[in-house]
């Protein structure tokens, strides 16, 4: 099972436009990394929101 969820999985997860969850990341309001040009989030920090 993949831990690391793309930026639009997590969105779908959360109910929020993955455009806003980019600025999220972005800004450090949510805990993210990204790879390249790909944000990730951890499982984990999804779903404790």
């Amino acid at each position: 099972m993949n831990e690391w969820l793309k930026i639009e999985e997590a969105a779908q997860i959360l109910r929020v436009n993955p455009t806003t969850l980019r600025i999220w990341a972005r800004e450090g309001k949510i805990k993210a990394r990204k790879y390249g040009r790909c944000w990730r989030i951890h499982r984990s920090v999804v779903e404790a929101a």
